[in-house]
């Protein structure tokens, strides 16, 4: 989970994780709690890292856009 560490810095540096497996592997799932405790800071992380992820190559979508 991305949000295993509370802490809007320590999700970031996971979603930046998932954005390296995504460019080495061609796709990465990364898994957030919603309507958890780290809900807000789960949000905040994705909108400060997203330009980013994007730089990098990397394009947010949702699950179902991979495997639907």
């Amino acid at each position: 989970y991305i949000d295993k560490k509370p802490g809007k810095e320590a999700i970031k540096k996971q979603l930046l994780l998932a954005g390296d497996i995504a460019i080495k592997y061609g796709k990465a799932i990364a898994i957030g709690h919603a309507g958890q405790k780290h809900t807000p800071q789960l949000a905040q992380a994705i909108q400060e890292v997203a330009p980013q992820l994007e730089e990098m190559g990397v394009e947010l979508v949702f699950v179902s856009e991979l495997f639907g």
